[in-house]
């Protein structure tokens, strides 16, 4: 979904119902308006997205895109009528065993590293997830406000800022993307690039039309710098770290899994 810097809040919340977002943006306020504009115009693709995004709304959340959280820009940032910070993620993942496990153990990376009250991963497919572990099938959201209600805010001390992206500074991620390497992303890399006031990018995370390959590349020029890992020599990543070097960007190279 393409970024933006927007919020919106159900004036009275209620149980979701499924409407267009035409028709809910005639009974939403004007900041709302925004953010349903905002979902009408994204790319074609993200439409689960959009559909957490509503939920949330729905629920009585503060919706925010475009959030610079620690050198990371998660999906969605909502804001809980009791004041809870959570990272939302929306996945496409096959809803196997793997991804399951995987989308577990990010959710506990979102909450350590990222200094969010939640972190929650909505995984397209799945027919029953675990609320209480922060997975959710995308019908079970309004679970949310329950486990919330269980949780006290993390004191302002423990929390990182979570601030608008007022500029699209980037450092690309040039990296496997198994799951052994997460703790790699979310730990080493998006805190890297937090330093300089960038977020750190991979394709993965990202949505886009055509060649998975012009992607990459188009990433790399829009970057202030590149972060290779080399740990398992991938073909891809010593694709990409020679086009960054051709192009003359500045490239970290990290061996955090050595053979």
């Amino acid at each position: 979904m393409a970024r933006a810097e927007v919020r919106g809040t159900f004036s009275q919340p209620g149980p979701r119902r499924p409407a267009s977002a035409g028709r809910l943006a005639r009974t939403l306020g004007p900041a709302n308006r925004i953010l349903l504009m905002a979902i009408k115009n994204s790319q074609p693709g993200s439409s689960l997205e959009e559909e957490v995004a509503q939920s949330l709304m729905t629920l009585g959340f503060v919706v925010d895109q475009g959030i610079r959280v620690q050198g990371y820009e998660p999906d969605l940032v909502a804001t809980s009528p009791s004041g809870h910070k959570v990272v939302v993620e929306v996945k496409g993942w096959r809803a196997d065993n793997l991804h399951i496990e995987r989308a577990k153990a990010q959710v506990e990376l979102i909450k350590r590293v990222l200094g969010a009250d939640a972190g929650v991963i909505v995984l397209a497919g799945l027919e029953h997830g675990a609320p209480s572990e922060g997975l959710y099938a995308p019908h079970e959201l309004p679970l949310l406000i329950e486990v919330l209600a269980k949780l006290r805010p993390r004191p302002a001390r423990q929390r990182f800022e979570f601030s608008a992206v007022k500029t699209k500074r980037k450092v690309f991620a040039a990296m496997p993307f198994s799951a052994e390497f997460d703790d790699v992303y979310f730990i080493a890399m998006t805190h890297a690039a937090s330093e300089i006031g960038a977020v750190c990018t991979r394709v993965d995370k990202e949505d886009f039309d055509g060649d998975v390959v012009e992607e990459i590349k188009k990433l790399i020029r829009e970057s202030v710098a590149v972060i290779v890992d080399l740990s398992h020599a991938r073909p891809n990543v010593l694709y990409e770290l020679g086009y960054a070097q051709g192009l003359g960007k500045p490239c970290v190279l990290c061996y955090p899994r050595l053979r």
